[in-house]
């Protein structure tokens, strides 16, 4: 399994600006196809209290940015295992107090892409919208367009808080390092009401 290299020795940051983006992450396997498993090699900064244990240090950064999308990942940080340090010797860099440490790492990281296929749960039916949940986690909104904005049209869609639909991703939006996702229905997986009246 290649290491992707970090190509520049700043710090892991979570996104810091409201902007629009497209995942982009290593060929690397899938386990599904929004969860990617991939060994990466990272250069993070540390306070000099961690000069005596840096592999703390590295974890309590690492765990600040668990489900938060961090931009060198592509993706949302939802794990990590296998943590080393590259080598025993650290960097101080011109005035800058903070140590340079290289790490790699086994990351597991959710990395949807624009056209891929999700299934989400419903959580919330909108005049405009319906509000999902991705992975029980992720938010993503499929908008209903404006002819089916009625309430007999949203009563004829037969969709109910609950309901699991499948749908396509059109755009991925990343704001303080929260995803949101928007999309398009495809097709219903299942009814929430359909299930219990099924079980009675």
């Amino acid at each position: 399994m290649g290491i992707a290299e970090a190509q520049t020795a700043e710090p892991l940051n979570m996104s810091e600006s409201t902007r629009s983006v497209s995942p982009i992450v290593p060929a690397v396997p899938i386990i599904t196809p929004s969860l990617r498993e991939f060994d990466v090699k990272l250069a993070l900064f540390l306070s000099p209290a961690f000069l005596g244990n840096a592999l703390t240090g590295v974890r309590n950064k690492l765990n600040l940015c668990l489900l938060r999308y961090v931009d060198r990942l592509g993706g949302i940080l939802l794990g990590y295992q296998n943590l080393k340090l590259v080598d025993h010797f650290a960097i101080i860099s011109g005035d800058d107090p903070n140590l340079h440490i290289p790490v790699t790492m086994r990351a597991l990281v959710f990395a949807p892409a624009i056209g891929e296929v999700l299934e989400g749960e419903i959580t919330r039916l909108g005049k405009d919208h319906i509000a999902l949940l991705v992975h029980g986690v992720f938010n993503a909104s499929i908008s209903i367009p404006a002819a089916k904005r009625t309430a007999e049209a949203r009563r004829n869609a037969g969709h109910e808080v609950g309901d699991r639909i499948v749908f396509t991703v059109d755009s991925i939006h990343v704001a303080d390092g929260l995803l949101s996702m928007k999309g398009s229905t495809i097709h219903s997986v299942s009814s929430s009401s359909k299930l219990a009246a099924e079980s009675k």
